[in-house]
């Protein structure tokens, strides 16, 4: 196959501007640098390094005094704020999450002896940057607050103006009085909704596998225009990432029937059931302060024994049946005995019928920092799942094979030209 000079445009035009539409998974930071008589400071070198990682970024202020440095991954950053004359000021540890703003002013005091201050970072008292309601949901929540299924989305009921009307899932949250339909999903800025609609199905769990999750961000309302796409809440999650330091760990989830109760439409025998969910992840350096990667897989078996309900004929109507039409003699014969009489027709027939589902997703993600102004990273996840249900206690039954998967694009740079003003 020749190459076609003309698909080179497109192409470098997607790899250089689609970058711009995914900085919702990311975080920045801005302020102004001021003296102590409080005039603005420009020239003032910033310095932002992720203690992760060892990402370094750095920026000069402008001619008032401000800088902004985004497109920052999530997490801690020592931040360093420095010029010649001036005793420079340095904050530490400071957390950075996904879609915010983090505002840090500096006063620096006149130094005539190279020194530094060092300032422990605290949490922000206000959003100083924008309107938006919403709320991150950190790594220590998803990491510790047990779930039901380990789906990921009951934690969306944290975020304020949530409203949960069933079981607590993606096709039960909505957020300040609009339809389930009006959410917008992205997973490392991509679009990460359903195909048919907004939610996903949800007879599958794990289409973005909680192991695989840092993070998230939840905007009920009034949020910006680089966030919004839909009419209803935007949730922006963020996937992991390897650091300096490895990491992972191991999981198996066990539930089963003998600590379940009996519905009244139960018989005396409890249906059987039983869940497993299982898996793990590793994280770590492929080379130090340069190129990181994270996977992580988790399966889920479950067998639900499901007691179903249904009407077939009597004995007595089919051999009436029979008797005028012997043609629909086999016809009868396929009907199942039923149990229960209802009337002179009609007989119940109760019996068991077994819910299966199988799951594996798997995710891998791999960073790569080219200099301190260009860096990269590619994730691709898929979950595989099959269901079987049953419909009906004549024996119909329901297969539903799903296969969602989501690719983050190839080339993630971000490039900084910030000039002095």
């Amino acid at each position: 196959m020749r190459f076609q000079p003309k698909f080179l445009l497109p192409a470098c035009i997607w790899l250089f501007i689609f970058p711009a539409a995914a900085q919702v998974d990311r975080a920045a930071i801005n302020g102004t640098v001021t003296d102590a008589s409080g005039g603005v400071i420009p020239g003032a070198r910033v310095e932002v390094v992720a203690l992760g990682t060892g990402l370094r970024r750095e920026m000069l202020t402008g001619l008032n005094g401000g800088y902004d440095i985004p497109g920052l991954p999530i997490g801690s950053y020592n931040v360093t704020i420095s010029k010649e004359g001036f005793r420079a000021v340095q904050f530490k540890d400071v957390s950075l999450f996904v879609g915010q703003t983090r505002t840090l002013d500096a006063q620096l005091d006149v130094s005539a002896v190279a020194s530094q201050v060092e300032v422990q970072a605290t949490a922000a008292a206000i959003n100083r940057s924008s309107a938006e309601i919403g709320g991150v949901i950190e790594s220590q929540q998803v990491r510790d607050i047990p779930l039901n299924g380990r789906n990921w989305a009951s934690l969306m009921t944290l975020a304020p103006g949530a409203i949960n009307v069933g079981g607590g899932d993606q096709r039960s949250i909505r957020f300040v009085g609009r339809s389930r339909d009006d959410n917008n999903y992205t997973f490392d800025g991509i679009d990460a909704s359903g195909v048919q609609e907004q939610p996903q199905k949800s007879d599958v769990r794990l289409n973005i596998s909680l192991e695989s999750i840092a993070e998230f961000r939840v905007n009920a309302a009034a949020y910006t225009a680089e966030s919004g796409a839909a009419g209803g809440a935007e949730i922006n999650v963020v996937s992991k990432t390897g650091t300096n330091q490895w990491h992972g760990g191991a999981f198996e989830f066990l539930r089963n029937d003998k600590l379940n109760a009996r519905t009244p439409f139960d018989p005396s025998q409890l249906p059987p059931f039983h869940l497993n969910q299982f898996g793990g992840s590793v994280g770590g350096p492929i080379a130090r302060d340069r190129t990181f990667f994270f996977v992580n897989y988790e399966g889920l078996e479950q067998r639900l024994g499901q007691t179903l309900i249904g009407f077939v004929p009597s004995p007595s109507f089919r051999q009436q049946v029979i008797a005028a039409s012997p043609a629909l003699q086999s016809m009868m014969q396929a009907y199942p005995a039923g149990q229960t009489p209802v009337d002179a027709n009609t007989y119940q027939l109760t019996v068991q019928g077994r819910n299966s589902l199988r799951e594996d997703s798997g995710m891998v993600r791999v960073d790569h920092r080219f200099t301190d102004k260009t860096s990269m990273f590619a994730r691709y996840n898929v979950d595989d799942g099959l269901v079987q249900s049953p419909s009906g206690a004549l024996g119909a039954k329901d297969t539903i094979a799903i296969r969602p998967s989501n690719l983050c694009p190839p080339v993630d740079a971000h490039f900084f030209a910030h000039h002095n003003q």
